[in-house]
């Protein structure tokens, strides 16, 4: 069977023979090579005739006419055809000249002047604006026969647009192409029904490795009336083939003429986010008006900045977004393309507009399309990214946890363990949730933990994933001793030291490793368990492997203080060659303080033990390191204080040579009159050294 093996489905799973053709035989196609050869009109197959390919609904070839048995007519309906096609475009070229779209400027000052509410629910109602002097009728766009026959167009078409790779991602194993779904989205062509070619000109070209949120954000569909309306030129609005008898300007199979016009509006290629959202609100009880705003909208929103989303905030744009959703709530298109404009909004603008998004519904819309979709992965992973950008301010938390998203949450990541996508954006998610008391709670009582712990295990190979779910573990346990116990019984020790070894040339996984480390080890179990498991090793190879990193040097070096303090574990981490590596990151970033203090820490600690100890740290340069310390960051208190305590650690008769040599009296003279926290120290130390002179 051609192609078989090749088509998925809308979960992004290959579908077998059998349901290959049964969807091809919905769908109107040949079911051997799915060549289209049927039009659907409202419930009825009506066949079609394309000279030379396809007769009357048959496939001409899979099924070739027999010139021995039959007559060969394929050719004769040529030229008819193309007779219509050239009248239809000179209409549609007479058309254009009267076509415009009025500006949001005015109607915004409209608005303001009425004191009009543009709330989600206001937004629902029908509304009586004109666009070019139609009215827009509720009746002419919003009738049953019309909702129905759109929702089974976009369901019959969705899969083309949604996977539009599908073919190239054969090759690959089915879950790999299931993960790697959001990846392949289509870039839009520049063709005649392209008119957003100088939006897309204006964006910043691709990182070599772009990420899930990059592709996401950047990616575009088809335009969702190409694709429900297949042939239909949408500009030819002054065409008679397009009204009814009754002069309504509604043809049986496709948009009425106020919906053509607004739908060929939307695409202005002048048109910014403003004038898309006023043809939105005119049109607001048309399901397919308002699929292709928010369409438009994840096209011209790809690069906002603050002044342009602190206008569509003035002039309602997020209610008018949310009411999109609610419009087009059974629509899996559509609310793809919103969480696309909801998470570029979200991820470009200032906490104030996440705060007025969630104000405007969009916690609870979102909410909605995860229940409504939720076998649909691309779906899913759309709001998961979009509610990642939305939980991070407090005040949205209350929507968070009256819809139950935090539960809902946890159970499509349980579902769907092997989809690292929608892995990695929902530990975005309870990242962002867990900066919040009453949301680590609830995280914690719907199995959480346990989830992201799991997801870390499964995928372990995923980089995006795995440093994800290390924020998240970092937030849960940052500030919540309950959650450090609840993690380390999930086998969240062993999945970060897993991380670590598997990426350890990740400068950013090695980092939040390290940092996840440094909370959990704050538990007396836990330390000794990281020490027993392999984490002193991944710690101070990381420091190895990254020595230019500050940010890795400053995190491995927590770790190793707050294991440090442990006894047991002292010589464990001299074992492994640390002393040297704490050193060499002194050494090697002498103006970080974070890097001196923790270094300086991590010494004292391991100077606690023996004398013998004690020379090999000076015999390592750590006295060197310690007073440069010191003099370059003369006013830091607090560094000074660890350095101070250090060099008492060291004071042994075997190192009184190196420590004159180090310039160790005129240091303590000079910080003991700086600080008078160091004083006592500081003339311990002076005391030692007269008294050997």
């Amino acid at each position: 069977m051609d192609t078989f093996g090749n088509d998925l489905s809308y979960g992004g799973q290959v579908l077998t023979k059998s349901e290959l053709i049964s969807r091809r035989e919905r769908n109107g196609e040949c079911v051997t090579c799915g060549q289209k050869c049927f039009n659907k009109k409202l419930f009825k197959m009506v066949p079609i005739t394309i000279p030379g390919v396809v007769l009357e609904g048959r496939c001409l070839a899979c099924n070739p006419q027999d010139p021995k048995k039959e007559e060969v007519v394929a050719s004769c309906v040529a030229a008819p055809q193309q007779k219509q096609s050239a009248s239809r475009k000179s209409r549609r070229g007479d058309s254009r000249k009267g076509t415009s779209s009025k500006s949001l400027a005015s109607s915004a000052g409209s608005v303001a002047s009425s004191d009009m509410n543009c709330s989600s629910s206001s937004l629902r109602r029908s509304a009586s604006l004109e666009v070019d002097g139609v009215p827009a009728s509720p009746s002419a766009s919003g009738s049953r026969p019309r909702r129905n026959r759109l929702r089974v167009a976009a369901d019959a078409v969705v899969a083309a647009s949604r996977y539009p790779h599908a073919a190239s991602a054969a090759a690959a194993p089915s879950a790999t192409r299931r993960h790697s779904s959001r990846d392949t989205i289509e870039e839009e062509s520049d063709d005649d029904n392209h008119n957003h070619a100088q939006q897309q000109s204006r964006l910043p070209p691709l990182t070599q490795n772009p990420s899930r949120r990059e592709n996401f954000a950047r990616g575009a569909s088809k335009r969702p009336s190409e694709i429900m309306f297949q042939g239909l030129k949408l500009d030819d609005v002054d065409s008679d083939d397009h009204t009814d008898s009754s002069g309504g300007g509604r043809e049986d199979d496709g948009p009425s003429i106020i919906e053509r016009k607004a739908l060929a509006a939307i695409h202005n290629p002048n048109n910014n986010s403003l004038d898309v959202l006023n043809i939105m609100l005119t049109h607001s009880t048309s399901a397919v008006v308002q699929n292709e705003g928010l369409h438009a909208l994840s096209l011209v929103l790809r690069t906002p900045n603050s002044a342009l989303l602190m206008d569509i905030q003035r002039a309602c744009g997020y209610e008018i977004i949310v009411s999109a959703m609610g419009k087009c709530a059974r629509d899996a298109m559509a609310q793809t393309n919103a969480c696309k404009v909801l998470f570029l909004a979200g991820a470009a603008g200032e906490e104030q507009h996440q705060v007025a998004m969630g104000s405007a519904g969009a916690v609870e819309a979102l909410g909605d399309a995860m229940r409504e979709f939720e076998d649909d992965m691309i779906v899913l992973e759309g709001c998961l990214l979009a509610l990642s950008n939305l939980c991070i301010p407090e005040e949205n938390l209350s929507y968070f946890l009256e819809a139950n998203l935090i539960k809902m949450t946890v159970e499509i990541m349980g579902r769907s363990v092997e989809n690292c996508g929608l892995q990695e954006h929902g530990c975005a998610v309870l990242a962002n949730l867990a900066l919040h008391h009453k949301a680590r709670r609830r995280i914690r009582e719907a199995g959480g933990c346990d989830t992201i712990v799991v997801s870390m295990v499964v995928n372990p190979m995923d980089v995006e994933l795995q440093s994800q779910a290390l924020v998240a573990l970092r937030n849960l346990c940052a500030k919540d001793e309950e959650n450090r116990i609840l993690l380390a019984c999930a086998g969240a020790i062993d999945a970060v030291i897993g991380a670590m070894q598997c990426h350890r040339n990740d400068a950013k996984i090695q980092g939040l490793g390290s940092w996840v480390l440094s909370i959990l080890g704050s538990n007396n179990d836990n330390k000794l368990y990281i020490g027993e498991n392999g984490g002193i090793d991944v710690i101070v190879r990381s420091m190895w492997v990254h020595p230019d990193d500050a940010g890795v040097q400053e995190k491995a070096l927590r770790a190793l203080w707050t294991l440090s303090v442990e006894k047991a574990l002292r010589w464990p981490i001299v074992e492994v060659n640390s002393i040297a590596a704490v050193v060499a990151a002194m050494q090697t970033h002498p103006e970080d303080a974070s890097v001196q203090e923790k270094g300086c820490g991590v010494l004292t600690n391991l100077a606690a033990t023996t004398t013998k100890l004690k020379v090999q740290i000076v015999q390592e340069g750590a006295l060197d390191v310690a007073v440069m310390a010191m003099v370059l960051h003369g006013d830091n208190e607090v560094l000074n204080e660890r350095a101070v305590s250090l060099i008492k650690k060291l004071c042994v008769s075997d190192n009184v040579e190196a420590m004159m040599a180090a310039n160790v009296s005129p240091m303590m003279t000079m910080v003991s009159e700086t600080f008078a926290s160091c004083q006592e120290k500081a003339k311990l130390i002076l005391d030692f050294l007269g008294d050997r002179d």
